[in-house]
């Protein structure tokens, strides 16, 4: 389980700043917590994810601090789900 605090360092340690505001990419936030979750945090709400382009047909999609805490909730409700089934 995630708690905000490790939500939160886990997020700085791979954040970088994009416009005015830091994110993680989209593709490290699927390795740390899978497809499917990343895509249900996307899904949830428009501010919590955007793409960046680079003017070269090129973009990168990003979470951002929401959107990673939403990704971790997302993780949490499915282990305690699984905790409680037992």
């Amino acid at each position: 389980m995630w708690n905000k605090v490790e939500v939160t360092a886990l997020f700085e340690k791979h954040a970088f700043l994009v416009g005015s505001q830091d994110v993680v990419s989209e593709a490290q936030a699927v390795r740390l917590f899978g497809n499917d979750v990343v895509q249900f945090a996307k899904r949830l709400s428009g501010k919590s994810w955007n793409t960046y382009g680079c003017g070269n047909g090129r973009s990168l999609g990003c979470l951002t601090l929401s959107g990673f805490m939403t990704a971790a909730t997302f993780v949490n409700v499915l282990e305690e789900l699984e905790r409680e089934a037992q």
